[in-house]
C-alpha cells in the first residue's frame, strides 16, 4: 500500500490529540491514521470545547473501523466556540457503549502512555495545545520521551479558505495556535526528543479531487463510508452543499499523520520556531529547532498514497515489510573460525603514554587522504572521558602511515566549559574539512562544529556550530544521488551519558555547502537502551543506516528510499555485532563493507576487528574476515588477549583500505581509577590490500 518500507513488524507508537467534530479534516486524519500500518495507535485524546462530544465521535469511528483496542481519553472541557457539526452522525451514541477503554482524564492517560512506554511515543497534535500543555505541567519529563508532530502555524505562506486550495504570501495566525497562545508558546519551547511541524504552507494544499476523489466515492471500506457520511453532514452544517460529491475540503491534518512516520514527498527544513504574543509562528534561530515541512517535492505521489490508504486496500504491513536483515548466506562464523586477512600492515598513530604527555583518554580515530598525505584525528583528554577538558587533536603521515609527525590541535577549549572531541574528515574541492562532536560540561548540549585546514599556516579555522540537536558525527560525509552529502552519527539526548534512547541520526548538507546541514533523527523502535552510533552506505537514492544497539550485541538497521530524508524505524537486525560504533563504506568495485566486531559468539567483546562484505550490486553482507585479532605479534602495535579494538574508521586509497581504530591494550600500563580509566587507548592504523578481500 505504501511505497515507504517498514522494518519488520515494529510499528511507531502514537497518540492522536484532536478537536475532532469541528473542521472535518480531523475525521479524515483519524481515518488515515487507522489505515497507516506503520503507526500503532495507543490513545486518542480530545481537546477543547465539548470534549465529551468529540470523544463520542472518535469512539464511534473507532468502533466502525473495528479498532476498539484503541483507548479514548477525554480532555478538559472548555468554552464551546463552534456548533457540533457532526452531531447528527454521532446521534445517541454513548461512551458507555464503547467496547474499548474510555479515560475520563485524558491528560493523565496521555502521560501514562508516554511514561509507561519502553520506547519513545510520537504525539500527533492536530488541535489547540491545551491538553499537551496540561500534560507538560503535570509531568515535564514526557517531553524528552516524546516525538512531537504538530499541525500548527504558518511560516511563509497563509491560507485563504478551508474549502479549497487558496494561498497567499506571508504568514498568518493559525487556529490551533491562536486559540491558546500561552499553551502554544510553552509547547513549542518544550525539550521534545524530536519536533516536527506541519504548517499551513504545505498542509493547506491538500485537497483530494478528480479521479482520486471519484475512487473514494466508490469505495466500500466501512471506515471510508463513515468518513464520507460525516463529510456530507459537515458540509450541510457548514453551509456548502456542493463539495462532498466533487472533492474534499482542505485536509490540513492529514499531513501531520503522514509526518508521524515519514517525510517522503516533502521538503523539510530545520529551523528555530517560536510563538509570539499575537499567535504568529516566527522563524527564530535562537528558538527550539523544528523539522518544518515548507514545500512539496511530489504532492501527486502523496495524494495517490493518501487515496489508496483511505480506500482500505490493505490494513496489513505485510506488503511493506523489509525484514531487518543485514546478513545472508551461510551461518555467521564464530571468533576462531573467521579467516584472517593476509597482507595487512599495522602502524601506530599515537601510543598511550600518560607518563610522557599526561593524556589519558583517546578515542574516535578518523583518517583521510588529502593531497598525498594521511591525516588522522582523535579525541584526547588529560582528564576522564567526555569531560570539559577534551580536545580534538591529530597527526599527519607523509609515508603512507609508517611514521607520523608532531601532534597538532584542531580545537581545544574554545571557551570555558566547552569541549571538542573526536570527529570526521572530508576532503572536497581541495579543502580538508573536519566535523567534530562538541559539548558542555559532561556531555551536555551536544552539537557538531566544523573546521577547515589552512594549507598555508597548518592551522584549523573554525566555521562554528553546523548541526545542533544533540548530533555527534561518526562517519565522513558521503555524496548522494540528489547532490547532497549525508553524514551519519548519533542524536545524544538529555539523559546522557547513561540509559535512555539516543537514536541514530544523519545530517544532510545543502549541496556542497558544508556550513549548512539539516538534522534528521531516525525513529527507533528497538526496545531497551539504545546508544545509536551509526554509519551508512548509499545505493542511488537508497541509504541503509547501521547503528550500535545498547540492549543487545546486534546491529540496528534503518532504510531510507529518498536520500535520507525519511526512514523506516531503526530496529534490531539479524547481524550480530558488538555494542560499539560500526563503520560502513563502499569500495571502488561496488561492494559495501562494515567494519566492527561481527562474530556469532563474540557478545560484547570488541575483538577481533572484522570486516563484513557484500557482493557487488547487493546490500546484504555475505562474508566476513578478521582484520586482526586481539593479539597481533610482529607489529609495533599493542597486543594483548583482552584488548578491545573499537570505533573503526576507513578510507580507500590507491588499492588499499586504511582503517583507523582504538586499541585498549588490555588495560596494561594504564594509570588512574574509576572514570579516569575509560577508553585509555592507543590510536592505530591497519592497511588492507583490496585484493585480499576476496568474497565468494
Amino acid at each position: 500500500m505504501n511505497n515507504d518500507k517498514t522494518l519488520s513488524s515494529r510499528r511507531i507508537p502514537v497518540i492522536l490529540d484532536t478537536d475532532i467534530g469541528d473542521d472535518i479534516d480531523d475525521t479524515w486524519a483519524l481515518a488515515l491514521l487507522l489505515q497507516s500500518p506503520e503507526l500503532d495507535v495507543k490513545l486518542v485524546t480530545t481537546a477543547t470545547g465539548d470534549t465529551t462530544y468529540r470523544a463520542r465521535l472518535a469512539a464511534r469511528l473507532l468502533e466502525v473501523a473495528g479498532r476498539t483496542d484503541v483507548p479514548v481519553g477525554i480532555g478538559p472541557a472548555g468554552p464551546v466556540r463552534t456548533p457540533p457539526r457532526q452531531a447528527d452522525w454521532v446521534g445517541g451514541y454513548s461512551l458507555e457503549s464503547y467496547p474499548g477503554t474510555v479515560h475520563a482524564d485524558g491528560v493523565q492517560a496521555m502521560i501514562d502512555v508516554i511514561m509507561g512506554s519502553p520506547e519513545p511515543v510520537t504525539l500527533i497534535s492536530i488541535c489547540p495545545l491545551t491538553n499537551i500543555v496540561a500534560a507538560l505541567r503535570r509531568e515535564p519529563h514526557i517531553a524528552v520521551r516524546t516525538r512531537f508532530v504538530g499541525m500548527q502555524g504558518s511560516i511563509r505562506e497563509h491560507m485563504k479558505s478551508n474549502l479549497t486550495v487558496a494561498m497567499g504570501e506571508g504568514a498568518c495566525t493559525e487556529w490551533n495556535v491562536v486559540s491558546d497562545i500561552p499553551a502554544a508558546q510553552a509547547v513549542f519551547a518544550a525539550p521534545w526528543l524530536e519536533a516536527t511541524l506541519s504548517p499551513v504552507d504545505t498542509c493547506a494544499r491538500i485537497v483530494v479531487d478528480g479521479e482520486r476523489y471519484r475512487r473514494l466515492l466508490a469505495g466500500t471500506d466501512p471506515l471510508l463510508r463513515a468518513l464520507m457520511e460525516n463529510y456530507r453532514i459537515w458540509a450541510v452544517s457548514h453551509g456548502d452543499h456542493g463539495h462532498p460529491e466533487a472533492q474534499s475540503s482542505v485536509l490540513f491534518d492529514c499531513e501531520a499523520v503522514h509526518l508521524a512516520h515519514t517525510t517522503r514527498w516533502l521538503q523539510m527544513r530545520r529551523m528555530g520556531v517560536r510563538v509570539d504574543d499575537e499567535g504568529y509562528t516566527r522563524e527564530d534561530a535562537a528558538a527550539r529547532p523544528f523539522n518544518v515541512a515548507l514545500a512539496w517535492d511530489d504532492y501527486g505521489a502523496f495524494a495517490d498514497d493518501l487515496t489508496t490508504r483511505l480506500l482500505g486496500a490493505s490494513t496489513s504491513t505485510d506488503s511493506n515489510v523489509v525484514e531487518a536483515n543485514l546478513w545472508k548466506g551461510r551461518e555467521m562464523p564464530g571468533e576462531t573460525d573467521i579467516p584472517l586477512l593476509e597482507g595487512v600492515e599495522f602502524h601506530l598513530i599515537k601510543p598511550y603514554d600518560f607518563a610522557a604527555d599526561g593524556y589519558r583518554f583517546l578515542h574516535g580515530v578518523a583518517v583521510a587522504w588529502h593531497k598525498g598525505r594521511i591525516f588522522a584525528s582523535f579525541g584526547h583528554n588529560r582528564g576522564p572521558e567526555n569531560t570539559a577538558t577534551e580536545e580534538a587533536r591529530g597527526r599527519v603521515s607523509d609515508d603512507g602511515g609508517n611514521s607520523w609527525g608532531d601532534i597538532f590541535t584542531i580545537a581545544s577549549a574554545p571557551e570555558p566549559g566547552l569541549a571538542v572531541s573526536h570527529g570526521v574528515f572530508c576532503s572536497n574541492h581541495g579543502e580538508l574539512w573536519a566535523f567534530h562532536g562538541a559539548y558542555r560540561g559532561t556531555m551536555e548540549q551536544v552539537h557538531t562544529r566544523a573546521y577547515v585546514l589552512d594549507e598555508v599556516t597548518g592551522q584549523w579555522r573554525e566555521r562554528g556550530v553546523i548541526v545542533a540537536g544533540g548530533f555527534w558525527p561518526l562517519q565522513e560525509p558521503v555524496h548522494m544521488a540528489d547532490g547532497n552529502w549525508i553524514m551519519a552519527g548519533i542524536a545524544v539526548r538529555g539523559d546522557c551519558p547513561a540509559g535512555g534512547i539516543h537514536p541514530p541520526a544523519v545530517a544532510i548538507s545543502h549541496g556542497d555547502n558544508f556550513a549548512r546541514w539539516d538534522l534528521v533523527v531516525i525513529p527507533c523502535n528497538a526496545p531497551g537502551t539504545v546508544w545509536g552510533e551509526s554509519t551508512v552506505f548509499v545505493d542511488g537514492r537508497r541509504v541503509v543506516n547501521v547503528a550500535r544497539y545498547g540492549e543487545e550485541s546486534r546491529a540496528l538497521m534503518a532504510v531510507s528510499e529518498d536520500c535520507g530524508r525519511s526512514w523506516s524505524p531503526s530496529a534490531p537486525s539479524n547481524l550480530p555485532m558488538a555494542t560499539s560504533k560500526p563503520y560502513c563504506g563502499t569500495l571502488s568495485d561496488g561492494r559495501h563493507y562494515l567494519i566492527g566486531t561481527t562474530t556469532a559468539d563474540g557478545g560484547v567483546r570488541r575483538a577481533p576487528l572484522t570486516i563484513a562484505l557484500t557482493r557487488p550490486g547487493e546490500s546484504l553482507f555475505s562474508s566476513v574476515f578478521a582484520i586482526r585479532r586481539a593479539e597481533c605479534p610482529g607489529w609495533a602495535v599493542e597486543s594483548h588477549p583482552s584488548t578491545s579494538l573499537s570505533y573503526p574508521y576507513a578510507v580507500e586509497h590507491e588499492g588499499k583500505l586504511y582503517v583507523g581504530y582504538s586499541n585498549s591494550g588490555g588495560g596494561v600500563g594504564r594509570v588512574g581509577e574509576g572514570r579516569e580509566l575509560w577508553n585509555n587507548n592507543s590510536a592505530e592504523l591497519a592497511v588492507i590490500p583490496i585484493a585480499s578481500l576476496n568474497t565468494p
